[in-house]
């Protein structure tokens, strides 16, 4: 079960990061006009700073962007837009910007920006997350030595065989066959 496809979810800065928000809110999109209205608070949950859905279960994951230790939220979604908490699990790093889930459903990767790691969690059957089976620590720095003194995962994106993840920190983007064994690619951009 999808939500309504007019329904949006949008992650808030709560106060723990100097936001005002109050967690996941609910949003409808008029289909006529395009105009955004808001409808409810979905869910309280600490600084969701980024959403994903589930490729096929009724399930939104959001990392709660908190430090030292991060953690990740996954709601049930309701066909009305109602979110039901399903499972919270720590990250392994603080700061936690941004996941994705594998194609086939079975993964949940979390970049965490704080502390230059990815974490990974197996999925059940429900599409809740476990408890981290792998974390990935990345290491160097990059030409910006006010902001690059260390790494900064900040993207991860699940490929067919591999994972890539952007580091703002060490200003490269790395690529695993296995999450286990990465190897450095340059970063073409520059900050």
């Amino acid at each position: 079960m999808r939500a309504h496809p007019e329904h949006l979810f949008l992650g808030c800065y709560t106060g723990d990061k100097g936001g005002a928000g109050e967690g996941i809110a609910l949003l409808r999109r008029d289909p006529a006009t395009g105009t955004l209205t808001r409808r409810a608070v979905a869910a309280r949950t600490p600084s969701p700073s980024f959403l994903a859905r589930h490729p096929t279960r009724p399930v939104l994951y959001a990392v709660n962007e908190l430090e030292p230790d991060g953690t990740v939220s996954a709601f049930t979604v309701a066909a009305d837009g109602a979110l039901t908490p399903l499972a919270v699990q720590p990250t392994g790093g603080g700061d936690p910007a941004h996941l994705a889930v594998t194609a086939d459903g079975r993964h949940l990767l979390v970049a965490n920006y704080g502390t230059g790691s990815v974490a990974v969690h197996p999925l059940d059957g429900d599409g809740a997350p476990g408890e981290r089976t792998d974390l990935l620590r990345l290491a160097g720095s990059g030409p910006v030595t006010d902001r690059q003194a260390g790494p900064h995962a900040h993207m991860v994106w699940p490929r067919r065989d591999d994972v890539l993840v952007a580091d703002l920190g060490s200003d490269r983007v790395w690529r695993s066959g296995s999450i286990r064994s990465p190897a450095a690619l340059p970063c073409s951009a520059r900050p």
